[in-house]
């Protein structure tokens, strides 16, 4: 459960998102959360910024009866 929360976090940010300011955000050990964003970047649901270390959306994301789309 906790990748599919990651998912949606990260689908309502307007802005790529670090991976210690995800874990604050869901509470989670930065650990926990980065091994959770290289997973979905494994599947192709995330990217990462290498440069910036940041990670975002490529997909859309029903949530709470609401589309979030993460431009490119």
């Amino acid at each position: 459960m906790d990748g599919i929360r990651c998912l949606q976090e990260i689908s309502k940010q307007d802005k790529p998102i670090g991976c210690r300011e995800m874990a604050r955000m869901m509470n989670l050990d930065p650990a926990r959360v980065n091994r959770l964003l290289m997973t979905l970047e494994e599947e192709g649901i995330l990217i990462k910024n290498s440069k910036k270390n940041t990670w975002r959306a490529l997909v859309f994301m029903f949530y709470r009866h609401n589309v979030y789309n993460i431009p490119h």
